[in-house]
């Protein structure tokens, strides 16, 4: 290998990394785009139907809540 072989396939990577970099740039972007639009229509939810969101949220918990506790159950010593 010449060092022109060397150059051009350090040159070669080189593009690739670059091209790779400006993907995930564009794949961020991207989400954190789709990630403010899902926070803004659940803002959106929230405000229409608050009493119902809080429901929702407690039940979620409660179910949490005892799966934590029923794994909890099934670790403890005798």
């Amino acid at each position: 290998m010449t060092i022109a072989d060397l150059k051009a396939t350090a040159d070669s990577a080189n593009e690739k990394v670059h091209d790779g970099l400006r993907a995930a740039k564009g794949v961020i972007r991207k989400r954190t785009n789709d990630l403010a639009d899902f926070r803004d229509a659940s803002a959106l939810r929230v405000r229409r139907a608050p009493l119902q969101t809080v429901a929702i949220a407690v039940g979620v918990g409660l179910v949490i809540g005892f799966v934590a506790g029923c794994a909890r159950g099934k670790n403890r010593p005798v």
